[in-house]
């Protein structure tokens, strides 16, 4: 099921499934009182592998503050590896949503799943989604917590309602919705010192992913003459939620020029999926030594990639799940931004390097609008240049 058709069920479905369900909610706070220490808390989060990255630092403190509490993650289907790479949750219970037949037979599962829980504290991380609060009804837990804003209609399901604030970074939303139920200071977090910056974190937050004998094998396939001493640099130019944060493929051409030029002993690894590969065909058949420019779209797993971008000298990605995949490797990583803001989302990690213009139209896409925007011509990204990119990487190989 693609992304615009979800969000298409989700805007007209959903409104009328949540009529009847917010009626019924009434029944299940009158009999479900809530505890002042939860035994078992839901958490979910379906959208956005950059969006559940950046929902670690929550979750851990939420276990630091219950460590006796079992809290399961509620999610699609292919985001379990990510969830158990980063060892989140004591259960996943996840919806196949590949297809809206598989979303429909799986469903009715899920939510007699859930039902029987009966889960103390529900804590929806979908920013304003219909369909995470309609499953958060069948938690049947007495405290349901999300993010509320009056101008979207979500029923009326949530006991605590955090306003969405669009002017911190997003992993310290998430923290102000854990905070509603309760969690020690700690981890790098100080409720008291909020910031509008990226939320700083400690070095060793998140679990840090090493490169597989496997994955240096592959490596050495795909670039035969790979060595010791060869700088390997991967280029994510696909972005999950909208066109309007990508770069132009004759950027693409120019920069791996450049630092080919730069770094003779280089290995360059285009990452994607299989829909991205002839998109990235004509980019990798116009750089000047193809040899040493790879195109590996539709060739990584989940945990590859990871892993690939734990082996690599750096990243360079448009905004997207790659860049926050970052943070669990410690790379150094470039990270093109213009209709999203980097203080709002850009990945977390002290070797992260946002490329912004902050241009007057920037940003465009946020929340409040789905992701979506009318732009038809992203001048925030092409006017970043090859250069710009290429002065970046220089600093950040040499540093």
């Amino acid at each position: 099921m693609n992304l615009q058709l979800y969000r298409k069920i989700d805007f007209y479905l959903g409104r009328l499934v949540l009529i009847p369900l917010t009626i019924l909610n009434k029944l299940v706070i009158a009999f479900r009182k809530p505890v002042t220490k939860p035994h078992r808390i839901a958490l979910l989060k379906f959208l956005g592998i950059g969006s559940i990255v950046m929902a670690y630092p929550a979750y851990r403190s939420l276990r630091k503050s219950y460590p006796d509490a079992k809290i399961d993650i509620i999610t699609f289907e292919n985001n379990r590896q990510l969830f158990e790479m980063l060892k989140m949750g004591d259960a996943i219970h996840t919806i196949r949503a590949e297809s809206l037949l598989d979303f429909m037979v799986d469903f009715p599962g899920l939510a007699a799943t859930l039902a029987l829980k009966r889960y103390d504290a529900c804590v929806d991380l979908e920013f304003f989604s219909r369909f995470s609060q309609i499953v958060s009804f069948f938690t049947l837990a007495p405290q349901k917590i999300g993010f509320h804003l009056n101008e979207i209609n979500r029923g009326d399901l949530l006991t605590n309602k955090v306003n969405y604030n669009c002017r911190i970074h997003t992993s310290e939303t998430y923290m102000r919705l854990v905070e509603e139920i309760g969690i020690v200071e700690g981890d790098g977090y100080d409720p008291a010192k909020r910031s509008t910056k990226r939320l700083e974190i400690e070095e060793g937050l998140f679990p840090k992913i090493k490169p597989s004998e496997h994955i240096l094998k592959k490596i050495k396939n795909w670039c035969s003459s790979y060595a010791s001493g060869y700088k390997l640099i991967i280029i994510n130019s696909c972005g999950a939620i909208s066109q309007l944060n990508s770069w132009e493929p004759k950027s693409y051409i120019a920069l791996c020029n450049m630092l080919i030029e730069k770094f003779r002993n280089v290995c360059i690894i285009f990452t994607g999926t299989k829909k991205d590969r002839k998109r990235i065909d004509g980019i990798t058949d116009n750089v000047h030594e193809k040899t040493k420019v790879i195109n590996a779209a539709g060739e990584t797993t989940l945990r590859e990639l990871i892993e690939l971008i734990a082996a690599a000298d750096m990243l360079i990605t448009v905004d997207s799940g790659p860049g926050h995949l970052a943070s669990l490797t410690g790379t150094k990583t470039i990270v093109l931004m213009g209709p999203d803001a980097p203080h709002v989302n850009a990945p977390i990690g002290k070797n992260i390097t946002p490329i912004y213009l902050g241009l007057s139209c920037s940003p465009c896409i946020t929340p409040f609008n789905g992701k979506q925007s009318n732009c038809v011509n992203n001048i925030c990204m092409k006017k970043i240049t090859p250069t710009d990119v290429f002065n970046a990487a220089e600093r950040m190989l040499k540093g």
